[in-house]
């Protein structure tokens, strides 16, 4: 469900995450769902991190608007490390604090983590 794409600078590997989207969308409508977006964050920006994913007081988050859909975290190996315990739980539990509504939530969605390299 969730996958880690990785390979060298200028390869378009965030649109191996697009296509994996749709493909997935393909699927849902097949079965009568009704699918989710596709949202890309550019991890690039850390200062902002949290919020983006998490939300914010009366703002929901990506988490939160890519119900059902696909969160291409583009870069990811920028993503604050402080935040890898909280996208690794998400990803085994489906579940994350929302810092919009101050409370944990339930999240079905398919993560894209796109990097130039093995995380470690």
């Amino acid at each position: 469900r969730n996958v880690l794409v990785f390979g060298e600078d200028g390869l378009h590997k965030d649109d191996f995450g697009c296509l994996i989207h749709i493909g997935a969308t393909g699927r849902m409508k097949m079965k009568g769902l009704q699918p989710g977006p596709l949202l890309i964050m550019d991890c690039g920006d850390v200062s902002k991190d949290a919020r983006r994913l998490f939300g914010r007081p009366n703002s929901p988050g990506l988490l939160e608007r890519a119900t059902a859909g696909t969160l291409v975290l583009n870069n990811v190996h920028f993503l604050n490390k402080k935040l890898w315990p909280e996208i690794a739980s998400l990803m085994a539990n489906g579940t994350y604090f929302s810092r919009a509504a101050s409370e944990t939530k339930e999240c079905h969605l398919r993560i894209i983590a796109v990097c130039e390299s093995i995380m470690s």
